[in-house]
């Protein structure tokens, strides 16, 4: 198999990866785990859809990362923070996500995805979608070879 882009039409690199999130207390920060990342990418696009959200809640992404010896690692994804409203507001809202050749948004595999928010007092239950791109054609989906 070929190695990204050069096979593989782009629309074919996307792994979209969905994510309930129930009602949730904010307090001073919470942190929502999305996804469990399957093996390497970057993340193209992440979309959020929340009701009943109550103050000024504001959601980033972050990415979650074990590293032996230094322990978990959160590396915040710049500029992908939104100050939250109802989706009957405004509709889906969609994070700006950095160029992929940022390595804020570069991922591995294990690596845990996350909404962090802060302020306001309540939240939602919403719906999230966050889009992966692989780097390469040949996976292993968490180490699995076969």
């Amino acid at each position: 198999m070929a190695i990204a882009n050069r096979d593989l039409d782009v629309s074919e690199q996307n792994l979209p990866l969905q994510a309930l999130i129930p009602a949730t207390a904010v307090g001073a920060s919470t942190i929502v785990p999305l996804a469990l990342i399957p093996y390497p990418g970057a993340i193209k696009a992440f979309s959020l859809a929340s009701t009943g959200v109550s103050g000024a809640v504001v959601g980033s992404l972050a990415i979650n990362r074990f590293v032996a010896g230094a322990g978990l690692t959160a590396i915040i994804v710049a500029g992908a923070s939104l100050a939250l409203v109802n989706v009957g507001t405004s509709g889906a809202q969609n994070f700006t996500i950095p160029a992929a050749s940022s390595t804020l948004v570069q991922v591995l595999r294990g690596d845990v995805v996350s909404l962090v928010l802060v302020g306001g007092n309540n939240v939602l239950a919403s719906q999230a979608c966050l889009v992966v791109q692989a780097l390469q054609d040949i996976k292993s989906p968490l180490g699995l070879s076969s």
